[in-house]
């Protein structure tokens, strides 16, 4: 059998090429808002150095949203964007995060947009769970 014409194959993009925008949900609390910012330079600092950057956008009442988080990655120059859900569990804010992703993306072709699924149910998600809760047993405080 004749190999794919290389032209059929998708253009490579470099994980330094690659952005990265840490969802949440958006609160009026501050605190909260922060805490997803927090999360979002851990996972930078610990998983995702090797990517251009990762930002932070909120779903609602917090800018950026969505389609700002994904503009900044693509000024600061990526050709790939990958959209991470920061959520446990699907439903209607992560159909409304996809929906603002893919309307973006729609509107530039140029850029390749992902979006990554929830967190969901998994062992370290367990782990981190029972850990609290023996910590709070305990009287340890964050």
């Amino acid at each position: 059998a004749a190999a794919a014409p290389l032209d059929d194959e998708p253009e490579r993009i470099e994980i330094g090429e690659t952005a990265v925008v840490l969802v949440g949900d958006g609160s009026t609390s501050p605190t909260a808002n922060a805490d997803v910012h927090r999360v979002s330079r851990l996972f930078w600092e610990t998983h995702a150095h090797e990517y251009m950057t990762v930002e932070t956008a909120f779903t609602s009442l917090t800018p950026p949203g969505v389609p700002g988080g994904i503009e900044r990655c693509r000024r600061l120059g990526a050709r790939r964007v990958i959209v991470v859900p920061y959520l446990l569990f699907a439903g209607g804010v992560l159909d409304r995060i996809w929906a603002q992703a893919m309307a973006y993306a729609a509107g530039h072709p140029d850029l390749d947009v992902r979006c990554a699924d929830v967190i969901g149910d998994c062992e370290g998600l367990a782990d981190v769970v029972v850990e609290r809760y023996e910590e709070a047993l305990s009287g340890i405080t964050w």
